[in-house]
């Protein structure tokens, strides 16, 4: 918490009285000064917006924290897809073992192909990517 201090003890706007330590406060130094006990701005003089660090440092961490951050949801999306295309391609294998038994059955029963051009029975049996 606190330390520091010196600065900014001249009252006025960088002061906030207060009888006793209320909890920490961002860009506030908690001490006896001048005006006498309570919140002082910061020695650095920083508002509190700032929360205590030099808006450089601020953007820079900031920054760092939204690519981590995107990188984490690039790898979430990236397990999410190869999840997918691995389901995807469990149901595939699973339903040619099927179709192997079925179609059998189908070509022995009713032949129902209205021509029999190699151009249409072959349509459907084209590797889909």
């Amino acid at each position: 918490g606190g330390g520091g201090g010196g600065g900014g003890d001249g009252g006025g706007e960088g002061f906030v009285a207060a009888a006793g330590f209320d909890g920490r406060r961002d860009g506030y130094v908690f001490k006896i000064g001048s005006a006498g006990l309570g919140y002082y701005l910061d020695g650095a003089g920083r508002p509190p917006a700032a929360g205590g660090k030099p808006a450089k440092l601020a953007a820079m961490l900031a920054a760092m924290e939204a690519e981590e951050a995107a990188r984490k949801e690039r790898k979430k999306r990236k397990r999410e897809k190869k999840e997918r295309r691995r389901e995807k391609k469990e149901r595939k294998k699973k339903e040619r073992r099927r179709g192997e038994a079925s179609e059998e059955e189908a070509r022995g029963k009713g032949k129902r192909r209205r021509s029999s051009s190699s151009s249409e029975s072959s349509g459907s049996e084209q590797p889909r990517r």
